[in-house]
């Protein structure tokens, strides 16, 4: 995925649950990261999601067709289904800062609990420390 929106301080901001996750992997995948547990909680919900979405304006013909997509989904399920489908490479920062925002932090969740179970290498949890970030960033902007 890439992203390279923060600089590496080699930290993971996860829930409980996502922590046991992070226990999961490898001795050597987990060499030299350290986590801190979120505190907040995410409220959110689909309605204003979709709101956020209505609203967002992004240049990449790529995250214009997921958007477009996530528009006609039902749940945040879906959303994290759709976004472990989309290859990121080109997308500019600007566009992903945008579209993080309007995603809110559910489906974001579960982006994190997904990647965080395929992780398998540096760059992974690189962009998982990237992804705890914007979350809790998030969180903090929704309480």
């Amino acid at each position: 995925m890439q992203l390279q929106t923060f600089p590496s301080s080699l930290m993971l901001t996860l829930r409980s649950d996502e922590l046991a996750l992070f226990q999961s992997l490898s001795g050597g995948l987990r060499d030299g990261w350290q986590t801190e547990e979120e505190q907040l909680e995410a409220k959110d919900s689909n309605e204003f999601m979709q709101m956020r979405l209505e609203l967002l304006h992004v240049r990449s013909t790529v995250l214009k067709d997921f958007v477009s997509k996530v528009k006609a989904s039902k749940n945040p399920q879906e959303v994290a289904k759709l976004f472990a489908e989309m290859d990121l490479h080109e997308v500019e920062d600007a566009d992903l800062a945008e579209l993080f925002f309007a995603l809110g932090p559910v489906p974001l969740t579960l982006i994190i609990k997904d990647l965080l179970s395929n992780a398998s290498s540096d760059s992974d949890l690189q962009d998982l420390e990237a992804l705890t970030g914007i979350r809790h960033s998030l969180l903090l902007s929704h309480s």
